[in-house]
């Protein structure tokens, strides 16, 4: 499989997780494609070579880590299940669920997303009860 990156056009290397996370060794086994120019990058799905999204850069990286922890709130609060709250964000987005993927996101997506997940985990009936 060739991945190209889009920041340089130059084919992303297929790596183990040590050479991106040399501190973090439950990662040293994961694979990841990574455009050593750009230092950008994206892992893969457990046991393949296939790219989880796209190849990100630190700043990409950053945005989709925020809409991840402001997303998962939906269903780890099971206000929605996490199939329910993928379909609801593709239909905020106006994109198709099978490209409702935040490793897939760009910045523009991320900020879109993020505003509609705060209106919705703002909304008083989702409110978390405390016990």
């Amino acid at each position: 499989m060739s991945v190209i990156c889009p920041y340089c056009d130059q084919k992303a290397e297929l790596v183990q997780g040590y050479v991106l996370y040399p501190h973090r060794q439950d990662l040293f086994d994961k694979k990841f494609y990574f455009c050593r120019q750009c230092s950008a990058y994206v892992g893969c799905h457990p046991g393949t070579q296939e790219p989880l999204g796209t190849l990100a850069n630190a700043e990409l990286r950053s945005i989709r880590s925020q809409v991840h922890k402001v997303f998962d709130l939906i269903w780890k609060s099971r206000k929605k299940t996490r199939r329910q709250a993928y379909q609801w964000l593709a239909d905020k987005l106006k994109i198709k669920n099978e490209n409702c993927h935040i490793a897939l996101f760009d910045i523009d997506m991320c900020e879109k997303a993020i505003e509609f997940i705060e209106q919705f985990t703002s909304k008083k009936e989702f409110i978390i009860e405390e016990k």
